[in-house]
Formats: C-alpha cells, structure tokens, sequence
C-alpha cells in the first residue's frame, strides 16, 4: 500500500464456515470465499481517500462471469460509465467511474480469469484516480500469480 494510508479493516468469508442468512446469502451468488481489505489517508493529500481491494473466488467461472455482468448492467443503469481499459499487454479489466448521492467519485476496476474476480476501489471528494486504481489492481494480479 502506498505510504500515507492506515489500515482499517478486512474480511475474510468461506461460505462454507458461515451459518444462515449470511450463508445463503453468498451461496445464493455462488461464492466459494471472499476476502477483502480497507485503507484510509486520514489527510488531505491529492489521493484517494479510500482503497478497497478485494478477491472473490466462484464455484465455477461461468458464475462469476455472470456477477460481471449483472455488475456492469447495474452500473449501466445507475449512470456508471464504464470502459474496458488495458491493465497490461493483453490484459483487460472493467472500469467503472460513478460519483455516489454523497458526492463521492468512486473508481472501481474489475478483473476476471477463470473463477476469480479482483477488485480494486479507490474513492476521493474531488476527482477519479483511474491510473491509481489500474496500478494497484496491478500490483494485486502479479501478487496472485
């Protein structure tokens, strides 16, 4: 993690350890595990105020092509522009820039291979960090490899 952000939370899921609504509720989507963390910049500097970052694992690759896209058509009809972006000679992910009803400006890239699905989020007050956002997903491929 860049210099600057303070660690403030993670998950850690195996459907498979979890009991009732919760455990339907991530057996309904088909997820195996789910793991995810936070950080926060408590200053002022020109980055995000916020990185998530998160690695999904599906029981099966067409499941989690299908989260993309109900992913990609609920940011569709939200007003979400989204774009394919290149994270890496022949490697693409699944830009999405909103800025939510608290004005937030969110930059969210998906990247999907087989039954993974990574996601990085970076969130600031005055503008999108797509480039951060593509480098820390990234950086998160190549430690997964």
């Amino acid at each position: 993690m860049p210099d600057g952000y303070e660690y403030s939370g993670e998950t850690n899921v195996q459907t498979s350890k979890l009991r009732g609504d919760t455990r339907e509720r991530y057996a309904s989507r088909d997820i195996v595990r789910q793991h995810s963390r936070s950080f926060r910049r408590a200053d002022d500097s020109t980055s995000p105020r916020l990185i998530y970052s998160e690695a999904t694992v599906y029981q099966q690759a067409s499941h989690a092509a299908s989260q993309l896209r109900d992913i990609h058509d609920t940011f569709e009809s939200n007003s979400g522009e989204i774009e394919t972006v290149e994270l890496a000679s022949g490697v693409t992910g699944m830009q999405v820039t909103h800025t939510n009803d608290r004005g937030t400006k969110n930059t969210l890239i998906y990247y999907h291979t087989s039954n993974l699905v990574l996601l990085v989020i970076t969130s600031g007050q005055d503008q999108f960090y797509p480039e951060r956002t593509q480098k820390l997903l990234v950086k998160m491929i190549s430690d997964t490899g």
